[in-house]
């Protein structure tokens, strides 16, 4: 029987039979208090009256300044076995380079475009569309140039591949791991292998040492025994930020899941093998469901939250990048406008996109008193709130649950001895995206730690401080970036 709780909106675990530890991201801190103190209203009201339990206000981004997805194809010269958007070497959703020109022209007139994030399909098999939406403000002179962002498979020609390192793109390259263990699951559409081509195109863009690169592996029965080996290869070889994800039950992966879905223990407990490996290799690793876990939210995916719009093939405009065509079963719900072609016109049907703004955690009450209710965030909104009524009762989120459980007790056992945890990956690779801008928060938010933890020693409680390495703590990632 699971006797962590939610005190405040904030995970206690419990350590032993007297005491739970409290983690509170927001003030840096953990707080060890016992039973008793737990049930002392007036000590309880005591640290919601020095904010201990206080949560910042949701970091919208600027009224002007959004981010876009462009979907510019749903072809792909893979045949993944588990792929969500059911991608193949015929589909015909292609968005024109005309479109894709037009689009951010359009858009850039009247905002400030933060990033621009390429996805597919396999998008450099769209590559005029690419060069298309680059040009676009090199040739215009648009100052400051939005953050170029690309999500490949890594099959990639080799003149496309060094014009986007010319061009300082953000990579995220898909490989689930040496040899057989990416082949098995990634093949060329003709049954061929793609996994030293793959392995080529990661080699290649270190060399240059121009461009930001995270490694994306998707894990299954059939790879999950030879990950430690994999990212062992990636560390050595430079990689600096390696995601990690079990498979996701969408798309064709609904049948591989079924099949090939991992054990959450044994994923968990490997995950944490591979932590230990990276702490010593000195790399960060990523997971989704770790993305809140520095900054928890009462809020669910931050694409329905913040300014980001995904661009499909066929003019769609949805919140959700897993919903890519007015054919997807959850079309109703997710999108939420168009793009006119003929006349030019961007058609937003805001009074959906609000009512999807507006949902909220606490408004589902299967998360009403589970203790990571806002690390866990209610999952996927397309896969686990919508799809399913709650995740963490399936496989998925058994996974999230077992993880974050042992992330939170990591972070604490590397803040006992000092230490900053790898689990920083994703406010670490994002903090490297956004820039050096993030020096007054983070002053602020020590000087509150440092006010909050004089007040708790008087009262004689124990706390420890969370050390980060991050500049930013409150970095608004994007659904679209912790996913893909």
């Amino acid at each position: 029987m699971n006797t962590d709780i939610l005190v405040e909106g904030l995970p206690a675990i419990k350590i032993n039979r007297k005491e739970y530890l409290i983690y509170a991201p927001y003030k840096n801190v953990f707080i060890e208090l016992t039973k008793t103190q737990l049930s002392d209203v007036a000590k309880m009201s005591e640290l919601r009256e020095i904010g201990l339990f206080d949560f910042p206000k949701v970091a919208i981004p600027k009224e002007k300044s959004i981010k876009i997805v462009l979907n510019i194809t749903n072809k792909c010269n893979l045949l993944c076995k588990y792929c969500w958007a059911k991608s193949s070497p015929s589909s015909k959703e292609v968005m024109s380079p005309k479109t894709a020109k037009k689009i951010v022209n359009k858009l850039s007139n009247s905002h400030l475009i933060d990033r621009i994030h390429f996805l597919g399909g396999e998008p450099t098999l769209n590559f005029k569309a690419i060069e298309a939406v680059v040009s676009h403000f090199v040739e215009n002179e648009i100052s400051p140039l939005p953050i170029f962002y690309i999500t490949s498979n890594g099959v990639i020609a080799r003149d496309k591949l060094d014009w986007l390192i010319k061009n300082k793109f953000v990579f995220s390259i898909a490989w689930d791991g040496i040899g057989k263990a990416h082949n098995d699951q990634r093949p060329l559409h003709e049954n061929g292998k793609s996994e030293i081509i793959v392995r080529r195109t990661i080699l290649r863009i270190l060399h240059e040492k121009s461009s930001l690169l995270r490694v994306r592996m998707t894990i299954s029965k059939v790879n999950l025994p030879y990950l430690y080996k994999s990212v062992d290869w990636l560390a050595d070889n430079g990689v600096k930020y390696i995601h990690i994800e079990p498979v996701s039950p969408d798309g064709r992966g609904i049948e591989y899941a079924r099949k090939y879905s991992v054990n959450p223990g044994e994923f968990v407990d490997e995950f944490f093998r591979v932590v230990n490996l990276a702490e010593k290799k000195q790399v960060w690793i990523m997971n989704s469901n770790l993305a809140n876990l520095y900054a928890p939210r009462n809020y669910y995916c931050s694409a329905l939250k913040h300014k980001v719009y995904n661009f499909n093939p066929d003019g769609s405009i949805s919140h959700c990048y897993k919903v890519q065509n007015y054919h997807d079963p959850l079309a109703e719900k997710f999108i939420i406008g168009e793009y006119d072609d003929k006349c030019g016109v961007i058609k937003i049907n805001r009074y959906k996109s609000n009512n999807l703004s507006a949902l909220n955690i606490s408004d589902n009450n299967d998360y009403k008193d589970f203790y990571l209710k806002n690390i866990y965030a209610g999952g996927c909104p397309y896969r686990s709130n919508i799809r399913q009524s709650t995740a963490i009762i399936n496989n998925t989120g058994d996974i999230s649950n077992k993880l974050l459980r042992r992330a939170i007790l990591h972070i604490y056992k590397r803040a006992i001895n000092g230490q900053n945890s790898v689990l920083e990956g994703y406010l670490h690779f994002y903090g490297m995206i956004e820039g050096n801008n993030a020096g007054k928060n983070r002053k602020k938010r020590t000087n509150e730690s440092m006010r909050l933890m004089d007040i708790l020693e008087k009262e004689k409680m124990k706390i420890i401080p969370i050390l980060l390495t991050s500049k930013n703590q409150y970095i608004g990632i994007d659904a679209c970036d912790i996913c893909i």
